[in-house]
């Protein structure tokens, strides 16, 4: 038997409740994180997915130009070590 809570059973506070730890290890802000929360308690799961597609897509473009700048300093610090004095 489950509990209630809300109307909610107790396993489905969990799950919402990891879905939340998840959502804010990833980065996500807390409105974001509230969205998916709320979209999910909804039965919206292709919506919540979509948000966190967005997000994910904007953490990667954070990460290629990250990596754009380790290459430009990689660049620098190669052709310092490799000049004629």
């Amino acid at each position: 038997m489950l509990l209630k809570t809300g109307g909610r059973s107790v396993r489905e506070l969990d799950r919402i409740r990891l879905i939340r730890r998840n959502c804010i290890d990833a980065g996500c802000d807390k409105d974001v994180t509230e969205r998916v929360c709320a979209l999910l308690m909804g039965g919206r799961t292709k919506d919540a997915c979509t948000l966190l597609s967005g997000q994910r897509h904007a953490l990667m473009d954070e990460v290629h130009q990250t990596q754009q700048k380790v290459d430009c300093l990689d660049y620098l610090i190669y052709s310092l070590q490799n000049r004629k004095n």
